[in-house]
């Protein structure tokens, strides 16, 4: 990974700390990307103590439930490099505090925003990066298995407005980190660009990630922690993706435990003509920062 330049948003914590950890110590630079300044600086120290020498860390602040700082960050990491090897979009939120329905700052459902809406725009504005980059560039979306609770209707109900269930609301995100990925990596396929696109599955890990849970669910969670995921285990699908050889991996393709895995969301949904439905929408989203509540 010498030479190689990686970016993982939500890199602060779990998973993503550990891809960015472990990118570092084959030799990475590591782009750090998260929302607390804080969190970041102490990230990036960590990523910097355990690189090898050509490896490192430095840091990006960027909210992904804010279209003008995702803008901001890419516009600086074009600025400091000239290419980008690995886009990972790792960062997410699941469920909302309280459970109820939450909207942020420019009125979309918080959940589909910051796992969507948000690397859908972050990747737009890197993809020239990554078309600069030698070997094969990649951007690797960690969706998650919950896109099984997806609902049928998503496309019906981008913003969850029909809100019953936390659940499903980020099933249909993770969903739509999946339908990114897919349809992504058709397009650059057809346009004979060497870039290529995967979605995965991390399992189900002992994370910052359901800290805004309901309490039954964080209850749940430490009656059975001895079944979950450490987050460097959890991190293995997406360095399996980051380091395989791309005669090893599917373009396009989704992944757990390292293997291509089968789609089990609502029926209809996971075809290249729906996906492609799906990013045009959400890139249309992501650019007015205009929400749509069906497509």
């Amino acid at each position: 990974m010498t030479g190689k330049v990686a970016l993982i948003t939500g890199a602060n914590t779990g998973i993503g700390l550990e891809t960015a950890q472990e990118l570092a110590r084959l030799g990475a630079r590591v782009i750090v990307a998260g929302r607390s300044a804080d969190k970041v600086k102490a990230a990036a120290a960590k990523v910097q103590a355990s690189a090898s020498s050509g490896g490192g860390a430095e840091e990006l602040i960027v909210d992904l439930s804010d279209r003008a700082s995702v803008e901001r960050a890419a516009a600086k990491v074009a600025e400091t490099h000239s290419k980008l090897d690995l886009l990972v979009n790792n960062a997410g939120i699941m469920f909302t505090v309280g459970r109820d329905r939450t909207e942020g700052p420019d009125g979309f459902e918080e959940q589909f925003q910051t796992n969507v809406i948000g690397h859908v725009l972050l990747t737009e504005k890197l993809l020239p990066l990554l078309e600069k980059a030698g070997g094969s560039p990649r951007v690797i979306n960690v969706a998650s298995k919950a896109h099984r609770s997806a609902s049928p209707k998503m496309f019906e109900d981008l913003q969850s407005k029909d809100w019953k269930l936390p659940m499903t609301a980020y099933g249909n995100s993770k969903l739509g980190n999946m339908l990114h990925a897919r349809a992504l990596n058709a397009r650059l396929v057809k346009k004979g660009s060497r870039v290529r696109a995967y979605s995965l599955h991390p399992g189900v890990v002992k994370t910052e990630l359901s800290r805004n849970s309901p309490f039954y669910v964080i209850a749940l969670g430490s009656a059975v922690l001895f079944l979950l995921k450490s987050p460097w285990e959890g991190a293995q699908t997406s360095l399996h993706l980051c380091l395989a050889p791309d005669s090893e991996l599917t373009p396009g393709a989704y992944y757990a435990d390292c293997k291509e895995a089968s789609y089990g969301g609502p029926a209809g949904l996971w075809t290249d003509e729906r996906a492609e439905t799906f990013l045009a929408a959400a890139e249309a989203m992501a650019r007015t920062g205009i929400p749509q509540d069906r497509i």
